[in-house]
């Protein structure tokens, strides 16, 4: 009796209902395989971190440092020198860590470009970035498909005077700056960087007044990043996170350090991405 109820209700339902149902399937299905290949672009992922245990205590630490040394350093880590400015050329994630803004400071004028997606640098136009008074930079790339790190370039062009004024710095440079910005420490045969960087306002719309501690580790095409807000530290509270194979134990100290311990390979390995 039952089944003969349930084909009765199922008959009554209209049969516009079966195509919205599939529309459904349809749109959830999309949507994966759309998650699924900005999970496969990122270069920086979110570290999800977890109460550490009271025996982390006594580990080892592989990194003991000052906060404020630590943080916003690596916003200057090249130089340009256009149209008798010099910028400082550095990095900064988003809020969402789906890409870093490259962060151009002179004086107390600072501009943001977003690294994504490339094509925008390799049109004739480029990437234009203004400031108060209308646009100052135009950002160009040059690639090199056979030395795509150290042989690819970022030119900067004064554009208001155009070709007149113009400067560069390789990738591979950059990548070398940022690396003796952050804090090196290995982690078993990691070698790993440490950034506490100002995150990039929605849009670009400079900086958000947020910070992140980044875990970076470079390896050219395949470097890699992990990162969380520096707020989600307590200070005296440490907390374990996966990055890199590896189970590190994160502690704001009540003088004002980073402590960072490792606890070992990570319990989970299928979920640390490389």
């Amino acid at each position: 009796m039952k089944n003969w109820v349930l084909l009765i209700l199922l008959a009554a339902v209209p049969a516009r209902a079966s195509f919205s149902l599939e529309a459904a399937f349809a749109d959830l299905s999309k949507a994966a395989a759309e998650a699924a290949k900005k999970e496969k672009k990122r270069r920086i992922f979110p570290l999800a971190p977890a109460p550490a245990y009271e025996s982390d205590a006594a580990l080892p630490a592989v990194l003991d440092a000052p906060l404020a040394e630590l943080r916003d350093a690596a916003l200057s880590a090249v130089t340009v020198n256009i149209g008798g400015r010099t910028w400082d050329v550095g990095a900064a994630p988003d809020a969402e860590y789906d890409d870093f803004y490259l962060v151009l400071t002179s004086g107390r004028e600072r501009l943001l470009a977003a690294l994504a997606p490339l094509k925008r640098f390799l049109s004739g136009e480029g990437v234009v970035v203004s400031g108060e008074d209308g646009p100052l930079l135009r950002l160009n790339a040059r690639i090199s498909l056979i030395h795509p790190i150290n042989g690819t370039s970022v030119v900067a062009v004064d554009a208001a005077a155009g070709r007149g004024t113009r400067d560069s710095f390789t990738v591979g440079e950059l990548i070398e700056a940022l690396k003796s910005k952050g804090r090196a420490f290995r982690a078993g045969d990691v070698e790993l960087h440490l950034y506490v960087q100002p995150e990039a306002a929605s849009g670009g719309a400079g900086l958000s007044g947020e910070r992140s501690i980044i875990l970076a580790r470079f390896a050219g095409m395949k470097s890699r990043g992990w990162a969380m807000r520096e707020s989600a530290l307590e200070p005296g509270k440490a907390l374990r996170a996966e990055a890199f194979g590896r189970t590190l134990v994160l502690i704001k100290t009540g003088e004002g350090r980073l402590v960072v311990r490792d606890a070992g390979p990570a319990v989970a390995i299928a979920s640390a991405r490389p």
